[in-house]
């Protein structure tokens, strides 16, 4: 929504939190920054009475002259610049299309030797000088309107395409400063976002986007449309800009050299046909001609200039427009012009240069639309003004940048001004005589001043003098009109600053602003109607009567009548801090307060409050905290995009802390239910969404209905299996429709974590989700090896649960050994290997499994035998007629503790019981049919009740199911190639198989443990699964899982030396409670 500009000229300047208070962007001008009357400009040689060094940090937007000499002054001074520009380097050798010659007169001259005589000594070869300018009032009558005579022996004025003036400034910097490491030059990058109050910025180059640091200072130097004057609007209601259109459109032709008949040291205006005009200048490449029309406008039967589209068309009708330099309009002219788009000039006038701090320079803060030629010249003025006014008074440690911004607006708006008056003439309110008399006088002063007579015309003057803009146009007050004094632009803001004194000492106010808690607030209804419409509207009603008048005796006795009331519905300490920032520009406040005052910003549209707020509060050392952001959402309505979206962040990322504040409870149902829909939320675990909603729920009556529907922002799958199944279970309790919904959802929720149903989204906050325990926990508990409490070194390759503790076998070094790990010690004893009496009993251990009466068997690879261990006892328990050749697993099952063991390289399985053997599964050679294994040396074979086989067939990247008596096994895990799908796995190890039917396998080459039902058609992740890695929420190659008593999952996570258990969390008596209650 647009907010309309006040008429009061009252300047910006940004303040930071001081004392834990918010010291909000000011519009105040310190006291005794008033103005300074202009100065002549000295060289940097001229100024070692100054601090030569300032250490600011500078952003520059727009590479033209007046960037260029801004950062070269700056750099000079110790600063560091960052200019971004959008164009390309000019030096790249293109000219671009509309590229015009610019007329760089004295002023212009003596800006740049303000740098040094070198620079501009290098510029000069680039240009063309010329001292005459010719007025051509038709083919055979001109008027010299400037001759050298008129420069009374000055340097003539250069004339320079403005990419040839930019390219020997960069080159300047470049040598000077490119090697000092605070110069740094962004070509075709936009800035993207400013803000103006702290100099934070984006810019964006292609598609990428780089957030830049803070800076001192934001030098808006980007021209008619410019970003940074633009930021400053947004920001500041007391800025007006007005920016217009000239009539009229125009095109830039580029000719090898003058016309044959023209003077080629001089400069040319043409008037042609039907109100056109040509103005062609002498360049170091030629000339250039600007051609400009009135669209619409036909002569003789000659088509619109606008309207041309064909070369030849093009070509002749220009000839015929201006017969004049037809020679010059060759094929190649008639191209260029249909070439380009028309451009039509600006003017821009605004009512100060800066604003917290960002300042504007050149066509950003006052274009005349190039009518005058000075613009390049007032553009490099403003510069130089800046930075001399920043070196004087910041460097000399007199004032601080802030104030210096304020010194350099009293000083160049004057000048702005006056330079679009000069260049535009007397306007419509100086009436149709002042206007007919001052064409008058400008053309007999034009006649007179070659014969001596008189001053030099306008536009002499303004190019072979320094003598400031306002004089030039105070002295023509008697066609224009009066133009203000120094002081009267001063006694703008010292006007602006009384206004709040008046207000506090009740003087001439009309209006009262009633708190929500009685306070009054008398006010100015014309200040605050000149905030924004709905102020205005506000004002308008209470005057009208048509709100609330309520007076107290004392007003009543003391002023004699009433005064109309506008009720705000804020309380007192929020209606005073916003009209303090109405009044003065600043506010200070507690945090509790901002809820309300953003509110009031809100809803009475005052921008620029709620980007003090945003600026203020959002920053890293301002005011957010969850009780501030938690009152922000408990308005219920929105509070300023810049402020909403900082809150929003914050809230986000702080989700409980700002539940447990009191303002969460008054939180409408849609701002509770927004939030839990959002992707970025970060709580401990789902669980937590679901504990807050019923808190909220209970903390109002009435809100069940409200309740059930923000229900549906929580992610129910997310939720571990163990919360489902209690929740599910709602049979005994009057607990009404929401836990009746709870209910419902929780036993729909729980087919995800057998694999039945896709997932939702899992928040960013959350590290994985796994079967059964959804998102409750951040992934698994280190319980042995690297990252455990006992820092034991272990290389896990098996793991078996024994006897209440767990069996590991540990590869750290040859031949391997079984560890006894105790999990309530954190630590271990040697069972067989290094460490134990048996020490030098076993070659090769590969794999192990515990027996009942604490026997346990070891599968002795290179030794090619099993052997059982019990009470330090060893035997061979693989006697039979089948010798084992390169076994790889071993299995042990039933009460005549039959041993199976995974044979020849895993192509056949082996069962030994009482001294007899036979082939149980698997052929004699590896294979990928169902009658055949190819399960490597890394296979592992699981032995369930009744003798039912499974067997991790690692080259088959699948696990078979062979039951007592087949002959060909059956694939209930895998089997569709190598690959990470939920269908597929890849190399895997070991496997645990429940009495249901149910698969746990180590997919040791995608580092998960993945979950396969019984007849299912693909698994789900139960262990790991977000790639290898060492956090607890991933594992790298487990090659081993199993179960223990508790339903816990413990794998074995060979690449990471440990041993994680992935076990289901505790379920929530606070929750249940709080859900039931």
């Amino acid at each position: 929504m647009t907010v309309p500009r006040r008429r009061r000229g009252w300047q910006c300047v940004a303040a930071l939190s001081i004392s834990g208070a918010l010291l909000l962007p000011s519009f105040v001008v310190p006291q005794g920054s008033h103005g300074h009357s202009p100065r002549l400009l000295r060289r940097a040689s001229d100024r070692s009475d100054e601090s030569s060094t300032l250490g600011l940090s500078v952003l520059i937007a727009g590479a033209g002259p007046a960037g260029l000499l801004l950062a070269d002054r700056l750099l000079s001074a110790g600063c560091s610049v960052h200019i971004v520009e959008a164009r390309q380097d000019p030096r790249s050798g293109s000219l671009e299309g509309r590229a015009y010659a610019l007329g760089l007169g004295l002023r212009a001259q003596q800006t740049i030797r303000t740098v040094d005589d070198k620079l501009w000594e290098t510029i000069k070869p680039s240009g063309f000088a010329s001292e005459r300018f010719k007025l051509h009032l038709s083919p055979k009558i001109a008027i010299d309107l400037r001759t050298p005579e008129d420069n009374n022996g000055l340097e003539p004025s250069l004339l320079i395409y403005q990419s040839d003036l930019c390219s020997a400034m960069l080159d300047h910097l470049e040598t000077n400063f490119g090697g000092s490491g605070r110069l740094r030059i962004s070509f075709q990058s936009r800035l993207k976002f400013l803000n103006a109050a702290t100099g934070a910025a984006s810019v964006q180059k292609g598609e990428q986007l780089e957030e830049l640091p803070s800076a001192d200072l934001v030098a808006g130097c980007d021209g008619v449309n410019s970003a940074v004057r633009s930021s400053i609007a947004a920001a500041c209601p007391a800025f007006e800009v007005a920016q217009t259109k000239l009539p009229g459109s125009f095109k830039v032709l580029r000719f090898p050299q003058m016309p044959s008949e023209l003077d080629p040291t001089a400069v040319h205006l043409f008037t042609g046909k039907g109100g056109t005009s040509a103005f062609i200048e002498p360049t170091a490449r030629g000339a250039c001609a600007l051609i400009n029309w009135r669209d619409g406008v036909n002569v003789q039967e000659l088509p619109s200039l606008g309207e041309l589209q064909d070369p030849e068309e093009a070509r002749e009708t220009l000839s015929s427009y201006f017969p004049a330099i037809a020679e010059a309009i060759t094929d190649d002219a008639g191209k260029q012009f249909v070439s380009q788009k028309a451009s039509q000039a600006s003017t821009v006038k605004c009512n100060t240069y800066h604003f917290g701090r960002a300042v504007l320079l050149g066509d950003a803060a006052h274009s005349t639309g190039g009518v005058s030629g000075q613009g390049c010249s007032s553009a490099m003025k403003d510069s130089v003004v800046l930075a001399e006014l920043l070196q004087r008074e910041v460097g000399g440690a007199k004032r601080d940048t802030l104030e210096v911004l304020s010194m350099y607006s009293r000083q160049q708006v004057p000048e702005g001004h006056a330079l679009l008056d000069l260049s535009l003439g007397p306007s419509e309110k100086a009436g149709p005589l002042r206007k007919a008399l001052y064409n008058a006088a400008s053309l007999a002063g034009t006649l007179l001043s070659k014969l001596g007579i008189g001053d030099p015309p306008l536009q002499t003057l303004l190019t072979t003098s320094l003598t400031p803009f306002s004089d030039i146009r105070r002295d023509r007050d008697f066609f224009f009109g009066e133009f203000p004094q120094q002081e009267e632009f001063d006694s703008m803001i010292e006007r602006w600053e009384r206004l709040d004194l008046l207000r506090k000492e009740g003087s001439f106010c009309d209006v009262v602003m009633l708190s929500s808690d009685g306070q009054r607030f008398p006010s100015h209804a014309v200040v605050l109607a000149s905030c924004s419409e709905k102020l205005k509207k506000i004002m308008e009603q209470a005057k009208a009567g048509k709100l609330q008048q309520v007076q107290s005796r004392e007003e009543n006795a003391e002023n004699g009548s009433a005064k109309p009331e506008a009720v705000t519905g804020a309380s007192a300490a929020a209606v005073s801090a916003v009209l303090d920032f109405i009044y003065s520009g600043q506010a200070q406040l507690v945090l509790n307060v901002v809820p309300e005052v953003a509110r009031l910003a809100r809803r009475w549209d005052l921008n620029s409050l709620q980007e003090a707020l945003a600026s203020s509060v959002a920053s890293e050392d301002g005011g957010l905290t969850p009780d501030v952001v938690a009152g922000l959402f408990a308005l219920g309505e929105p509070f300023g995009e810049q402020l909403g979206a900082a809150a929003r962040t914050f809230v986000l990322n702080n989700f409980s802390s700002c539940a447990s504040t009191d303002p969460f409870t008054r939180w409408p149902q849609k701002v509770l239910e927004h939030l839990l829909k959002s992707d970025q939320l970060v709580v401990t675990n789902e669980e937590e969404t679901l504990l807050w909603v019923a808190r909220w729920r209970g903390a109002k009556a009435g809100r069940e209905d409200a309740a059930v529907s923000v229900l549906s922002a929580i992610r129910w799958p997310l939720l571990s299996l163990s919360t489902l199944e209690a929740l599910s279970d709602s049979k005994g309790f009057a607990n009404g429709a929401f836990a009746e919904t709870v209910a419902e959802r929780c036993k729909a929720a729980k087919v995800a974590h057998q694999g039945l149903e896709a997932l939702p989204h899992v928040r960013q906050g959350f590290c994985g989700w796994w079967s059964g325990l959804g998102c409750a926990a951040k992934g698994g508990v280190v319980i042995a090896g690297q990252g455990s409490p006992g820092k034991e070194p272990l290389k896990p390759k098996a793991i078996r649960p024994h006897e209440g503790t767990l069996l590991v076998l540990d590869g750290t070094e040859e031949p391997g050994r079984v560890v006894q790990w105790f999990l309530r010690m954190h630590s271990g004893r040697s069972l067989a290997g290094k460490g134990s009496e048996l020490q030098d009993s076993f070659e090769d251990m590969a794999d192990i499994w515990s027996g009942p009466d604490d026997a346990f068997y070891i599968l002795d690879r290179d030794a090619e035998r099993v052997v059982q261990v019990r009470s330090g006892e060893t035997e061979v328990a693989s006697k039979g007629t089948i010798r084992l050749e390169r076994p790889c697993g071993v299995a042990v099952e039933g009460p005549d503790r039959a041993v199976y063991v995974l044979d020849r390289e895993g192509s056949r399985v082996v069962r030994y019981v009482r001294g007899r053997s036979m082939q149980v599964a698997g052929g004699t050679e590896p294979g990928a049919g169902p009658g055949q294994l190819n399960a490597g040396p890394t296979g592992r074979i699981f032995a369930a009740k009744g003798g039912r086989l499974y067997i991790s067939d690692t080259g088959n990247h699948r696990v078979q199911r062979w039951d007592p008596g087949a002959k060909v096994g059956i694939t209930v895990a895998g089997g569709h190639g190598c690959g990470s799908g939920a269908d597929q796995l890849s190399h895997p190890g070991g496997i645990w198989a429940l009495d249901n039917g149910t698969v746990y396998v180590a997919d040791v080459g995608n580092h998960r443990v993945m979950k396969w039902r019984d007849g299912a058609k693909a698994g789900v992740l139960a262990a790991g699964g977000y790639g290898p890695g060492d956090g607890l929420h991933q594992l790298k190659e487990p090659v081993d899982v199993t179960v223990d008593a508790l339903g816990a999952l413990i794998v074995a996570d060979f690449g990471n030396a440990r041993v994680m258990r992935w076990s289901p969390p505790s379920i929530s008596t606070e929750l249940l409670a709080a859900v039931r209650g």
